[in-house]
């Protein structure tokens, strides 16, 4: 038995430095547990407790969770919070996907310094979480199931309740006489949480009555073993954005998807499948030295280039007529180029004064020049591949004429008559 003081006395050591905890206070049993618990925690250190309630809009009894637990904080005088769901429902993600995302993009905007967002995940939430991972199939990561303690933003997510059983939670509420709300989606078994919740684990409990806490024992286990593998792969990667190829492959396969698996997750971006991952790196490998093989991906695009891995995030896509008039003077915002281009700036990199309306361009194949220090003409692709200039911004450059002439290609050369 872990009770739900017990849980909330190791805080202060997972947590050095934190004096503001934000409950994530929804009005169910769980979360008022813990709000219940962190009053009497709180007040003992001295410390600053806050609520957020956030109103996913998504069932018509979300009016009613907020209203009380509008009326429980000013019962308990502990300031709260209300958020509201600003964004469209997603068609393409469930109700509980679509729940858990406004929640949490709600909640770290109090991801501050000194500050601990807290959750009130249980036990079981945590062999319901294993149990789903493993059903989709899901590696060491996905198994580990969800930290009790992690950064997050320039605070922490906290959950110091998955330790503690759900019986125990519920216990606590009867011996303070806690109110709480139920969600009534909760009981709808055609979610696959709920299906687990409701169906397969109290079977498996009647079997084997520890279930719950021998699956999150191995949640903790995989945890322990994801956090050896990411070191791993740090140490693999070090401080580079890029891999070499070379060095990719002196590594054993699993040593291989690790490292890349690593470096796509510490850029922000979704790892794709393990068969998808294992496909582009043997396309990697087996290419010639001359091909920039290239993997297109929903958030963001891998090559091969010059001996190494580059990962290049979603470029934003380019207008079809891609010219732009640019007046003598003024600035000439390109916001499909992330890039503003400054008259002063152009006068700089060409070396003169220019004094009249100029036209901006991208390439579009067949474009000469001559820069400084050259006796010919040459093709600009030629020209961007020897300056290093990577294929995946080539056609992204800046061109500037002058009387239907190319003056300067933007950031790298100007081109002389």
């Amino acid at each position: 038995m872990f009770s739900v003081p017990q849980a909330l006395q190791v805080l202060p050591e997972t947590c050095p430095g934190v004096r503001t905890w934000i409950v994530a206070y929804s009005g169910g049993v769980d979360s008022t547990v813990l709000l219940h618990a962190m009053r009497a925690f709180a007040a003992q250190r001295g410390d600053e407790l806050r609520a957020v309630h956030v109103n996913h809009g998504l069932q018509p009894a979300a009016a009613g969770f907020e209203r009380h637990c509008v009326k429980t904080c000013r019962e308990w005088e502990i300031p709260l919070e209300r958020m509201r769901r600003e964004e469209a429902a997603d068609p393409g993600l469930g109700p509980e996907a679509q729940a858990r995302g406004i929640r949490y993009r709600a909640l770290q905007q109090h991801a501050q310094a000194g500050t601990a967002i807290l959750l009130a995940h249980n036990r079981e939430d945590q062999a319901e979480t294993l149990l789903l991972q493993l059903l989709r199939g899901a590696g060491v990561a996905g198994t580990a199931a969800m930290p009790s303690c992690r950064d997050w933003g320039e605070g922490k997510l906290v959950r110091p309740l998955l330790d503690v059983s759900r019986g125990e939670i519920e216990d606590y509420a009867r011996a303070h006489r806690l109110a709480f709300v139920e969600d009534p989606s909760n009981l709808d078994s055609e979610i696959e949480r709920n299906f687990l919740r409701h169906e397969v684990l109290p079977l498996l409990e009647e079997r084997w009555p520890a279930a719950s806490r021998t699956l999150a024992r191995s949640a903790r286990h995989h945890a322990h073993a994801a956090r050896l593998l990411r070191e791993r792969a740090g140490e693999d990667l070090g401080g580079a954005d890029t891999i070499p190829v070379e060095f990719l492959a002196s590594l054993s396969e699993d040593r291989q998807v690790n490292l890349v698996r690593f470096w796509i997750a510490r850029q922000g971006f979704s790892v794709p499948g393990e068969r998808r991952l294992w496909r582009w790196l043997h396309t990697v490998h087996a290419a010639g030295a001359d091909r920039v093989p290239e993997e297109i991906f929903e958030d963001y695009r891998m090559y091969r280039w010059r001996g190494r891995l580059h990962l290049v995030p979603r470029l934003t896509a380019l207008p079809e007529e891609a010219r732009w008039h640019w007046r003598q003077g003024e600035i000439l915002a390109l916001p499909e180029l992330g890039l503003d281009l400054r008259w002063e700036s152009l006068q700089e990199q060409l070396g003169e004064e220019v004094g009249t309306d100029l036209e901006v361009r991208l390439r579009a194949g067949g474009e000469r020049c001559r820069p400084e220090g050259r006796q010919h003409r040459h093709a600009l692709k030629k020209l961007l591949q020897e300056a290093g200039v990577p294929p995946w911004r080539r056609g992204r450059i800046p061109l500037v004429y002058q009387h239907a002439k190319l003056r300067l290609v933007w950031g790298h050369f100007a081109c002389r008559p």
